[in-house]
């Protein structure tokens, strides 16, 4: 299952309305109650969206969950920059170059 299947399984919605109402419906950097998702603090290898502890989960609005992570142009010119530097190291040509 994919992770946009998850996000529509029953286990985590309903995880997801537990973690809104215990953040009482708001973004808990800025408060607002508008365009609110709930957030994974980090991603573990091998758990679903709902089997996380509750403690690893938030709720945050668009806003500051895009400037916690960027957009997503912003992860991909990232993401860029990182394979080129990989590309571009001196172990990566040795183990990849002869």
């Amino acid at each position: 299952m994919n992770y946009k299947d998850q996000l529509k399984d029953k286990r985590w919605k309903r995880k997801r309305a537990f973690v809104l109402i215990r953040d009482n419906f708001k973004c808990q950097i800025c408060g607002t109650t508008h365009h609110l998702q709930v957030h994974h603090k980090q991603y573990k290898d091998g758990l679903k969206a709902w089997e996380y502890d509750l403690k690893e989960l938030t709720t945050l609005c668009r806003s500051c969950y895009r400037k916690m992570h960027g957009s997503k142009i912003t992860r991909k010119i990232r993401n860029c920059f990182r394979i080129n530097e990989i590309i571009s190291s001196e172990k990566f040509k040795t183990q990849f170059n002869g």
